[in-house]
C-alpha cells in the first residue's frame, strides 16, 4: 500500500502541508536533523531560502543512503531562527522545498527556536521516511549472482564458504540440477551459476563487507588468490581479488 495523504475538512485548508500521511508498509526510517552544511561541514547560504535548499538537499542525500526517496517522506519538523523571516519568504522558500521534494507535502510541523547547533543555521529539516511502501519501484536487492564453468560446485564451496566465510544455502528442488551452489550474505544471498561457456567478469563485481578484511585479506594471500589493494576512496579499506574463475571480487571493511 502506498501512502495516503489526507486533509480533514474540518480544518483550514493546508499550504504546503498535509494535515495526516497514513503511511503504508515499509521499512521506518528516523532521518537526523540536516541543516545547510557543504561536505566541508560549513554552513552554505545567507537567506533562510538558500539554506533550506542546501539542508532539503542533504535531507535527501541521507534519505537515499537509506534506499529512499523524497516520495517516501511522511513527516517533517522545520526548526527555524526567525518566524518572521520564514513568512515573509514563503514564495521563495516553496521554490527551494520543490526543487528537491517536488509538490510531495508531508505531514509537517514548523518551529520557531532561539538557536540551531551551528550558530550561522537558520533553518534545520528533520524527517521520517516509510521506504519501500507500496509502488513499482525497486525497493531493496535479493541476491547477485556470479558465474562459474560446469563441475565448479567443489571450488565453489571451498573458495566462497571456506576462505570467505559463507554460509551455503540449499538451492530450491527445481534448480538444483542447474549446477552452482548458493551462499547467504547477511540478509542477501550470493549464487554462483553454471554458465557455459563461460567467461570472467573483470570489470562486473559484487563488493562484500568483512569484519576483519585484513585478517580475511591474509587469508586469501595465503591460499594463492591476488589481493589488490584500493586507496581511491577517502576513507574506505577496501582491496579487490579473484574468484578460482577469474571473476571479479570487491571486498570492503565493515563500517565502526
Amino acid at each position: 500500500m502506498e501512502h495516503r495523504h489526507v486533509d480533514a475538512p474540518g480544518l483550514a485548508a493546508p499550504v504546503g502541508y498535509t494535515h495526516a500521511v497514513v503511511a503504508g508498509e515499509g521499512r521506518l526510517v528516523h532521518l537526523a536533523g540536516q541543516i545547510a552544511t557543504g561536505p566541508d561541514g560549513h554552513v552554505r547560504g545567507t537567506t533562510l531560502a538558500e539554506q533550506l535548499d542546501v539542508a532539503a538537499g542533504n535531507v535527501v542525500l541521507a534519505l537515499a543512503a537509506a534506499g529512499g526517496r523524497a516520495a517516501d517522506i511522511v513527516a517533517m519538523q522545520i526548526f527555524v531562527t526567525d518566524l518572521a523571516a520564514y513568512r515573509s519568504a514563503r514564495r521563495e522558500l516553496g521554490r527551494a522545498w520543490q526543487r528537491h521534494f517536488g509538490r510531495h507535502y508531508p505531514a509537517t510541523g514548523l518551529f520557531g527556536v532561539t538557536g540551531l547547533v551551528d550558530e550561522a543555521a537558520l533553518i534545520e529539516l528533520m524527517a521520517v521516511a516509510v521506504v519501500g511502501a507500496g509502488g513499482a519501484g525497486v525497493t531493496d536487492l535479493d541476491h547477485v549472482q556470479v558465474a562459474a564453468p560446469p563441475g565448479c560446485e567443489a571450488e565453489a564451496r571451498r573458495f566462497y564458504g571456506g576462505l570467505l566465510g559463507l554460509a551455503e544455502i540449499a538451492k530450491p528442488e527445481p534448480l538444483r540440477d542447474r549446477g552452482g551452489v548458493w551462499f547467504a550474505v547477511g540478509g542477501r544471498a550470493l549464487h554462483v551459476g553454471v554458465e557455459d561457456p563461460f567467461t570472467p567478469a573483470a570489470k562486473a563485481h559484487p563488493a562484500l563487507r568483512a569484519g576483519d578484511l585484513e585478517a580475511l585479506a591474509a587469508r586469501l594471500a595465503a591460499a594463492g588468490a591476488v589481493v589488490r589493494w584500493d586507496d581511491a576512496l577517502p576513507g574506505v579499506r577496501r582491496c579487490h581479488t579473484e574468484d578460482p574463475w577469474g571473476n571479479r571480487l570487491e571486498l570492503v571493511a565493515a563500517g565502526p
